[in-house]
């Protein structure tokens, strides 16, 4: 397998094992912003209690808004989001249809940048879902449509400079290239995600 290609897994629902494995990871950074906000309250510090409260609020907001898009399209990507505290769903706009390759992309990029940003000390980066040809255009060197990827992950950085840039990097040094892609195994057709990073 070539170094940015993802492998993709079974279709449909997860199995139990990742559905169990993504709740226990979920309750654990649950927990965790309840016990920051504990620790701020016994330090006295209301106001980073309240930012830890208002974190948690906007992530448990954007599964509420993953739950509606992806929870009898593509479930895959429900527990994904559920999994990923450090990355919240913003839109989820592209009309495509969701095979169990593309969830396995997008799963992966999602993860992907989850660990970047915790790596980097990132809370509160969006993820947003577009239509491919629309979030890359003629600007990234896509000639024509066939080339395009099928749907572009905006990963919007919070303001922290510094840090988005170490994110960025990262995704070069692991990808190579501005997209992620596999084989569909169905239509033997390669499936592209493209990656723009940005800051929000």
């Amino acid at each position: 397998m070539e170094e940015g290609q993802v492998t993709a897994s079974a279709v449909g629902s997860p199995r139990g094992e990742e559905a169990a494995a993504a709740f226990r990871v979920h309750r654990h950074d649950v927990l965790n912003y309840l016990q920051l906000v504990r620790a701020y309250i016994q330090m006295n510090r209301p106001e980073r209690a309240l930012e830890a409260v208002t974190e948690l609020t906007l992530w448990l907001q954007s599964l509420s808004a993953a739950q509606s898009a992806f929870e009898t399209i593509a479930p895959p990507l429900l527990w994904t989001a559920a999994a990923c505290s450090h990355v919240r769903l913003g839109r989820a706009e592209a009309a495509v249809r969701w095979t169990p390759v593309l969830c396995e992309l997008v799963s992966s990029v999602w993860r992907w940048a989850d660990e970047a940003a915790a790596a980097a000390g990132l809370r509160g980066a969006v993820l947003d879902l577009v239509d491919g040809l629309q979030a890359m255009g003629q600007a990234a060197g896509w000639a024509d449509a066939q080339a395009a990827p099928l749907l572009t992950v905006v990963l919007q950085l919070s303001d922290h400079e510094e840090a988005a840039e170490v994110v960025r990097r990262q995704f070069e040094a692991r990808y190579g290239k501005p997209y992620i892609e596999a084989r569909d195994p169905t239509n033997n057709a390669s499936v592209r995600v493209g990656v723009v990073l940005g800051r929000r």
